[in-house]
């Protein structure tokens, strides 16, 4: 007869060890506390664990081991590769006479006992069986101690490691590209080869042990050959280039380093890679990409060690760093961060949380990932893959009894309404969102279906946020610009006097003439004009001319003002934050600005839109009539 494979529970109920009723206490007091279903079962006395024991042997007619009360050398783990054990929910054991003992959740996996024997070659295996809890018990105390170290001596140039390769490492044999059927298994074993383990970590150390920040690292298969990029200060700097025949060995070992499946080729995966580094952890967020001439890897860096800047640090102007830190005072309301991905939204906000956090005040965040380890902060990671949302953390949150929440971003109506409700009971909250810029988030919310009112009553402020390129100050080079600049970028200017301003050229102490990067910053701090217009679904030209003549300077304005002060370049500027999008309408009378639905300039008084001189009805230029009361109109 066939052996089935059975869950722990089954097979007790199966063997009238335990009750339908004992097994559903069981596992209710399991979804609340975690633990394994078996130990719960012991810890309720309805089974004792040799009961266990002997349910398992007699089910699979093999041994049971207990993993919670066995050694394991760390030499026989690592006979089999980790992404191999989850795989097949296997553990080895103990080797003795060419022989594994294979701890196995499912001993009927014959599959399974193939890929071992095709690994360690010239054993016999041995199965015994464990418990699925057990075997991801097993598996979370490996992930929490198991950190790679990558700092293994001085840190080697990439193109050195391909040269050792080359001339020392003739019978590696890496599989082609265009051999598509290759098995999982073959792609692990080179993966796993010391060369190409050479090869990773020269990638990974090269960009973490640079004194230029790096933040990404690309991996980028041409049809000859493999590129690899570093992206510096936010340009991406070409590193090197791979032989192609080493493409499919390299994406397995990041993979099998970020806990993906090699086999699947097809789809685009997303992991995570955490080592060690000259006494440091790193973390790099992990993406698999599919295209044409093969999986391309691209890895975010996270310096989770790394702590955050001040805020005075951050904000270079006095009058914006009071303003920022008015608002995070404030025990309740709403803060967005704005700006696109890479922009230093998080580096803001964590700068923000630094200041409230004293031992008085409690603030929790929900994050994906976690891009800080913050001290006397409670993180947790959004996993949504387990149903783990920003929107069902929150509601957790609200139980918690929190004062300060951050969401690490606003993605949906229901996370937007979680977080306004909060705000409004009396909350702190900090989030982010993607919009151009300040004035445009309230349009994005109003996208997302909040209600205006619910808007207005809970938000704080908005600051939005790009990042720019640092002169460097050792080769920055003063020059006068000519006008037809000054009047592109719209920097108001006199002829007579004209404005020094510095251009990149670059040293051995720069990237071709920039080092490090400097936010540019728009800050709307809501007040009851801004909170009536919001109320009524202004658009969000008005919302913006509202926001300029209560004080706001404009990403555009900002940024010129690093420019004139040294700080940046005129071309980084217009680089970074001229998009054409809210760019300001100004009146063809006086030249002040104004907003798209204004009828007349509030300045000079002058008429921006034609209207009928009776009813006053918008009319459009050419018409011979008013539409609404018939009134013969001058064309």
């Amino acid at each position: 007869m066939a052996i089935v494979k059975m869950k722990l529970g089954e097979i007790l109920l199966n063997a009238n060890l335990i009750t339908d009723a004992q097994l559903k206490t069981a596992v209710d007091i399991q979804k609340q506390s975690k633990e394994s279903l078996g130990l719960i079962l012991i810890k309720q006395g309805y089974i004792t664990e040799a009961s266990i024991k002997d349910a398992l042997e007699l089910q699979y007619g093999l041994r049971y081991i207990n993993l919670r009360k066995t050694k394991i050398p760390t030499e026989v783990l690592k006979l089999i590769p980790e992404n191999l054990q989850r795989q097949h929910q296997i553990i080895p054991v103990s080797l003795a006479n060419n022989r594994l003992t294979l701890a196995m959740v499912d001993p009927t996996n014959l599959i399974a006992i193939d890929d071992v024997r095709f690994t360690v070659k010239g054993v016999a295996v041995q199965p015994v069986v464990i418990t699925e809890d057990e075997f991801f018990w097993f598996m979370d105390q490996q992930s929490a101690t198991n950190v790679p170290d990558v700092d293994t001596g001085p840190v080697m140039d990439i193109s050195s490691v391909l040269g050792e390769i080359a001339s020392s490492d003739d019978d590696l044999e890496i599989v082609e590209q265009k051999e598509e059927n290759t098995r999982a298994i073959e792609l692990e074993r080179q993966a796993e080869e010391s060369p190409i383990i050479k090869l990773t970590n020269s990638i990974l150390t090269n960009a973490i042990g640079s004194s230029k920040k790096v933040s990404d690292i690309h991996v980028e298969p041409w049809e000859n050959e493999v590129q690899v990029r570093y992206r510096i200060d936010g340009m991406l700097h070409r590193q090197t280039t791979i032989p192609k025949k080493f493409l499919p060995a390299l994406v397995s070992r990041f993979k099998i380093m970020a806990n993906l499946d090699i086999s699947e080729k097809r789809l685009p995966q997303d992991g995570r890679i955490r080592v060690r580094f000259k006494g440091r952890d790193w973390d790099f967020r992990v993406s698999s990409l599919p295209g044409k001439f093969g999986e391309k890897i691209c890895m975010r860096i996270l310096d989770k060690t790394s702590t955050t800047l001040g805020l005075e640090k951050l904000f270079i102007y006095p009058e914006d760093l009071a303003v920022i830190r008015e608002m995070s005072a404030r025990p309740f309301g709403i803060i967005f961060v704005t700006g696109p991905t890479g922009s230093g939204k998080s580096t803001t906000l964590y700068s923000i949380l630094n200041e409230r956090n004293t031992a008085d005040v409690n603030i929790v965040t929900a994050e994906d990932p976690i891009e800080y380890d913050a001290p006397g902060i409670n993180q947790v990671q959004v996993r949504p893959e387990i149903g783990y949302t920003f929107a069902r953390v929150l509601k957790a949150f609200l139980r918690q009894d929190p004062d300060i929440m951050l969401i690490g971003e606003t993605r949906d109506l229901e996370v937007a309404k979680i977080a306004i409700e909060s705000a409004l009971t009396g909350h702190l909250v900090f989030t982010s969102l993607h919009t151009n810029d300040a004035p445009g988030a309230i349009m994005r919310l109003h996208e997302m279906g909040v209600e205006g009112f619910m808007v207005s009553a809970a938000t704080i402020g908005v600051v939005a946020q790009r990042l720019v390129r640092k002169l460097c100050s050792k080769c920055k080079q003063p020059y006068t610009p000519e006008i037809r600049e000054l009047d592109y970028v719209g920097y108001r200017y006199d002829e007579n006097n004209l404005p020094t301003f510095y251009k990149a050229v670059g040293c051995n102490e720069c990237s071709k003439g920039y080092s490090g990067r400097m936010g540019v910053y728009e800050i709307m701090k809501m007040n009851d004009e801004l909170r009536d217009l919001i109320s009524r679904g202004a658009s969000t030209g008005l919302i913006r001319y509202a926001a300029k003549q209560s004080g706001m300077t404009t990403l555009k304005d900002y940024s010129l003002k690093l420019v004139a002060d040294g700080h940046t370049s005129l071309e980084e500027v217009i680089r970074v934050t001229f998009s054409g999008e809210g760019e300001e309408k100004l009146c063809p009378g006086c030249r002040n600005p104004i907003g798209d639905e204004f009828m007349k300039c509030p300045f000079c008084q002058i008429d921006l839109k034609k209207v009928c001189p009776k009813c006053h009805q918008r009319v459009e230029e050419g018409w011979k009539g008013c539409p609404g009361c018939g009134t013969l109109l001058e064309v």
